[in-house]
């Protein structure tokens, strides 16, 4: 990771940026407790997400959910989220920010 982060971080090029442990860390701490439910009728599905109790020393609560379909698609939240994407575009990848 230091030769990397000469080479190609902050003191070298500059070219790529890596997450710090902290940050990485709770990441994978969220995305290990987080249970996701997938419920299909028909053409409707319905995905529940069940969060863990967060510590409060956290910073980055933040999770990502990977969708592979071609269709547009409506999200109906709470307002303890901040969802990046709508559904109403075309995308892979949906970006949570929890408060």
């Amino acid at each position: 990771m230091t030769t990397l982060a000469n080479k190609y971080g902050e003191k070298g090029n500059d070219s790529i940026w890596m997450a710090p442990w902290q940050e990485v860390y709770e990441y994978i701490w969220l995305r290990d407790r987080i249970k996701v439910d997938f419920q299909q009728k028909n053409k409707e599905v319905t995905v529940t997400i069940q969060l863990p109790e967060i510590p409060e020393s956290f910073r980055n609560r933040d999770i990502s959910l990977n969708i592979e379909t071609p269709s547009k698609f409506e999200i109906e939240s709470n307002k303890d989220l901040k969802i990046k994407d709508d559904g109403k575009t075309t995308h892979k990848q949906i970006f949570i920010q929890l408060k």
